[in-house]
């Protein structure tokens, strides 16, 4: 059902990403989350709100395999 595990656009992106880790059974704290974003060439957005994060990464680190969004 869209918007039901929609993330809230004015979260940052390293809590968005934290909670989808979580729901994926994976570390979530602040080391795990910052690892993963650095991973991804993201860490410096960690505290961006999400509707600020640029669409293109902002759909990739979302959608990708092994992390459900929230």
């Amino acid at each position: 059902m869209p918007g039901v595990t929609e993330p809230d656009d004015v979260l940052p992106l390293g809590t968005v990403i934290g909670e989808g880790l979580a729901v994926a059974g994976r570390p979530a704290g602040r080391r795990a989350v910052r690892e993963w974003l650095a991973d991804r060439d993201a860490e410096a957005l960690r505290g961006t709100r999400l509707d600020q994060v640029p669409a293109a990464l902002r759909t990739r680190v979302l959608t990708e395999p092994g992390r459900r969004p929230p």
